[in-house]
């Protein structure tokens, strides 16, 4: 298992190379990213992101009935400045989206590879280099995993299951590792957005979200058991998008909730404004092991593939928490030649 991973990312590229047709679209992306917090001084990296430089090819397959085939790989290659001094720490390869979607009917889909869990907000938006985040890290542990998933829809409700390896980035299962996700939706109608998600896994703590090295993964497995909702509603240059989780992590309850306010001023379609507020307990009886905190961000789309993003974190923090940090990054993202 330990080279499987590395494996099946040659064979996707290879078959994208192989079989890409006319409508294939090769992106490149640049992250630079660096802020200064209170307590560890200037970072050149901010949670998960960091430096990096990327790409994403996207292709679908048609016929006379329309797309039945649709594949996608996105990778980056990020450089940890933190570690120069260790330059076999430094560098690390990460595959992020590796699907193919097929279309098996009207409606009905069957993705196989590494993708989102269907479960609360991270499904439905691209957080992929963006500065605020869902509550998947905290909630699952990682944002995409290998497997197999399905969608399709019943009447005005949407649904999309997936039944994953419970390993995050990595591919080296030698634990009974599993995470199953279940999510129901409204179709995007232009207005109210809501879903309803159930999770269940066993899944390892880990460290790293890099695909080479592969991440580091405790031998103790963790039972989830999650309930979430999500709902996103826009009021003119207003938007609101919020999720809330609730289970068990083993024997322990656990309890989630994020809510983004996004101010997209008339005129300038461009800036986007964003107050993040979140709370995540593991144990909600003892108020000490509660974490609230509140980020601001700013963006500003230079043109359509350049845009700066700004961001001040861990605002209002619970005590124990508290390291006010500011992040600066310039981020790339634009069709290749």
């Amino acid at each position: 298992m330990k080279t499987f991973s590395h494996f099946m990312m040659l064979l996707l590229l290879t078959v994208s190379s192989v079989f890409s047709s006319q409508s294939s679209v090769f992106y490149k992306e640049l992250n630079f990213i660096g802020g200064y917090s209170g307590e560890e001084g200037w970072m050149t990296s901010h949670d998960e992101l960091m430096n990096s430089v990327g790409f994403e090819f996207l292709d679908k397959f048609s016929n006379e009935f329309g797309d039945y085939l649709t594949l996608d790989i996105q990778a980056r290659l990020t450089y940890d400045f933190d570690q120069y001094n260790n330059p076999d720490d430094a560098a690390a390869f990460g595959l992020h989206n590796a699907w193919a979607d097929y279309k098996i009917g009207l409606n009905k889909t069957l993705r196989v590879g590494h993708f989102d869990p269907q479960f609360g907000l991270e499904p439905v938006l691209d957080t992929h280099a963006t500065l605020l985040q869902t509550l998947a890290m905290r909630d699952i542990g990682y944002k995409q995993d290998w497997g197999v998933g399905y969608r399709s829809g019943l009447g005005a409700v949407d649904y999309g299951t997936a039944l994953q390896m419970g390993t995050g980035m990595g591919l080296d299962r030698d634990q009974n590792t599993c995470l199953a996700t279940f999510r129901l939706s409204n179709p995007p109608a232009g207005g109210l957005l809501y879903g309803v998600s159930f999770l269940y896994g066993l899944v390892p703590e880990m460290t790293g979200m890099t695909l080479i090295p592969a991440p580091e993964t405790s031998e103790m497995l963790t039972r989830k058991k999650r309930i979430g909702l999500d709902v996103q509603y826009p009021a003119g240059p207003v938007n609101l998008r919020a999720e809330v989780t609730a289970g068990k992590n083993g024997d322990q309850d656990v309890i989630g909730a994020l809510a983004d306010l996004i101010y997209v001023p008339g005129n300038m379609d461009n800036v986007e404004l964003i107050l993040q507020v979140s709370s995540w307990s593991e144990d909600p009886s003892v108020s000490s092991q509660a974490y609230q905190q509140a980020a601001i961000s700013a963006q500003y789309r230079i043109s359509s593939s350049w845009t700066i993003r700004a961001g001040l974190f861990d605002l209002f923090a619970s005590p124990e928490e508290e390291d006010v940090q500011g992040v600066l990054q310039l981020y790339y993202f634009g069709k290749g030649s």
